[in-house]
């Protein structure tokens, strides 16, 4: 028996193995909240009574359970979220709302759907003769984010851009980006020569290839979104550790390579910090201690691509949830599910390791944070 918590998103996709036999259970939540209906889709009837022997499995969108809840016909996942959230969107209101959804502050709704004004914005922006299609598409943003939060702002494809980052990722993306653009700007009035050669060598050689990157990983997170929003809330609070979770909803064969694909993303992103750093030491952006530039693009392993900024920690930040191992299973489909638990191996040889399913989705959000932190950074460089 399925029981599920109302998001906040209008079609909210589960997928649950039958307890019983194993079969793939696919399903969906229409809501307008608070009313919802489940919507059968595959291996699924909906029943006409309540069967109290039969094992219950909750769902919800947006939180994980606890082992001793998922089971349990009274438990509330949400329940334990609800104090910190409002601590956190307290900011957020507006002078003289009395009554206000922290849902809706805290979240964004209907986020695959603005996600697509926000890619085809970014798409059309590379092109020439696209005012009208541009026009067009951020009228068609303002008009989803404001049906939730009027105060939305956007003019242009960049405020549109790190306006929709800001809000998906709030509050993490905030303590990880301001820091590091407080250094960028230290970089650019402290040694503007350097500053300049770094800015036109990442527009020549990175900018157009990383925006295809940036906009591959994050179209492919939004897909598949239901699945990652069960543990974002632990990253975006910070958690460095959420303990022992379990979520109710599981498409792993969706996401299993999620993680290798946010990886390499985020960690071939990292010449942007490097680069920094090199500047804020009074070196050229493209001398290192022990190497240049071209051989950290060319030689060094993915692992070890934050090391040359790890005595700073405002860009070191950016490289928590950064597992080898991991990237590896994951980059080589070497990875595989039971259950709640994940097993992947290093290599075709390497040993067998194993984490919690909901772990795995909480180290994806945490790159994926990071990841969006530095295509703000990105789109400074490349804006100026």
């Amino acid at each position: 028996m399925l029981r599920a918590g109302v998001g906040i998103e209008s079609y909210q996709h589960h997928y649950v193995d039958c307890s019983a036999c194993g079969t793939p259970i696919v399903l969906a939540v229409r809501a307008n909240p608070p009313h919802a209906h489940f919507v059968v889709e595959e291996n699924f009837a909906l029943g006409t009574h309540e069967d109290d022997e039969a094992t219950l499995i909750n769902l919800h969108p947006n939180f994980a359970f606890d082992p001793e809840d998922f089971h349990n016909r009274m438990g509330f996942a949400s329940l334990k979220y609800v104090q910190r959230i409002a601590t956190v969107v307290e900011d957020l209101v507006q002078p003289g709302q009395k009554f206000v959804d922290t849902a809706f502050l805290f979240d964004v709704p209907n986020i695959s759907q603005v996600w697509g004004h926000v890619r085809r914005g970014l798409n059309l922006e590379s092109g020439t003769n696209n005012e009208k299609a541009l026009s067009r598409t951020i009228e068609g943003y303002l008009a989803e984010r404001q049906r939730f939060r009027p105060d939305t702002e956007a003019t242009d494809v960049a405020s549109m851009h790190t306006g929709f980052l800001r809000a998906a990722f709030f509050p993490r993306i905030e303590q990880i980006t301001d820091p590091a653009l407080v250094l960028l700007e230290k970089a650019a009035a402290d040694y503007p020569a350097e500053f300049a050669a770094f800015e036109t060598y990442y527009k020549t050689e990175f900018a157009d290839e990383q925006r295809h990157r940036f906009i591959s990983a994050f179209s492919d997170y939004f897909k598949h979104h239901s699945q990652f929003s069960q543990m974002l809330i632990h990253a975006r609070l910070g958690d460095e550790d959420p303990g022992a979770k379990v979520v109710g909803s599981k498409a792993f064969e969706e996401i299993k390579l999620y993680y290798g694909q946010v990886y390499e993303a985020l960690t071939t992103s990292f010449v942007i910090l490097a680069c920094l750093n090199n500047i804020l030491l009074g070196r050229s952006y493209d001398q290192f201690q022990s190497m240049t530039l071209n051989k950290y693009v060319k030689d060094v392993e993915k692992a070890k691509r934050a090391n040359p900024f790890a005595n700073e920690p405002v860009f070191f930040a950016f490289s928590q949830g950064l597992d080898s191992s991991l990237r590896n299973g994951s980059h080589h489909a070497s990875i595989w599910w039971d259950g709640d638990v994940v097993y992947f191996r290093s290599g075709g040889s390497g040993a067998e390791r194993n984490m919690p399913f909901s772990n795995y989705l909480h180290l994806c959000n945490v790159l994926t944070i990071s990841l969006a932190s530095i295509w703000l950074l990105d789109r400074r460089l490349v804006d100026g």
